[in-house]
């Protein structure tokens, strides 16, 4: 019984250790007292890594904030020039290096929006509202965003036609544009004249779908 009681009493301690809260202790020589001393210790360090947790998000969440705003204007005003020289009957060689002006500014603009995004998520910024919707109609806003830049490279995107209407739970914003980032990565890697397929699978607790291109791909060792 008295052993009982003791674990009763470091049971008690412990679930008011995880609830972070600090326990009176008289410091005697008992094992009780050491128990609680070390409890005491344990919620201490964790206030204080929580602490510094909570400080360097904060930094991190600036320091983005502040990469975006520096970077903005800079980086719209090589697209625009770049686009305006590309409107001009240059030399071969000349075309090719505003084209490639052209495409790292896009993929700079493209990793900085991608860099707030996951920032945003990270620190609870972005709410998910998902609702039974049709997953169709959100493909073909996708592809409609994309199709301009597809047609410029004479590629194709196949979305699989079927006579039943694919229905699931989403936030229709945010899995648009998680199908639009995957359609242009698709377009820009595969080879001009190419097809790119959008195929969408029912299971019964999720509705798969998968975005197929023909180009490059990833070497399996650095698709981690």
């Amino acid at each position: 019984r008295r052993i009982r009681r003791q674990m009763d009493t470091v049971l008690e301690r412990l679930d008011r250790a995880i609830g972070g809260t600090i326990q009176e202790n008289t410091y005697d020589e008992s094992i009780e007292s050491a128990v609680t001393q070390r409890l005491n210790q344990l919620v201490e360090m964790s206030r204080l890594n929580c602490d510094q947790a909570d400080k360097e998000r904060n930094l991190v969440k600036a320091l983005i904030s502040d990469i975006s705003h520096q970077t903005k204007t800079p980086l719209a005003n090589i697209s625009l020039y770049s686009e305006l020289l590309l409107e001009k009957q240059l030399s071969g060689e000349a075309r090719d290096c505003a084209e490639y002006i052209h495409g790292q500014s896009e993929k700079l603009q493209f990793l900085i929006g991608a860099l707030i995004q996951t920032s945003r998520l990270e620190n609870g910024s972005i709410r998910l509202e998902p609702e039974l919707l049709p997953v169709d109609d959100i493909v073909e806003n996708a592809a409609a965003q994309i199709e301009e830049k597809a047609q410029r490279r004479k590629i194709t995107i196949q979305i699989s036609a079927e006579p039943e209407r694919h229905m699931a739970a989403c936030d229709a914003k945010w899995t648009q544009e998680a199908l639009v980032n995957l359609l242009d990565n698709a377009v820009k890697y595969t080879c001009e004249g190419d097809t790119i397929e959008v195929n969408m699978s029912p299971y019964e607790m999720f509705l798969k779908i998968d975005v197929t291109d023909h180009g490059p791909g990833i070497a399996e060792a650095e698709q981690a």
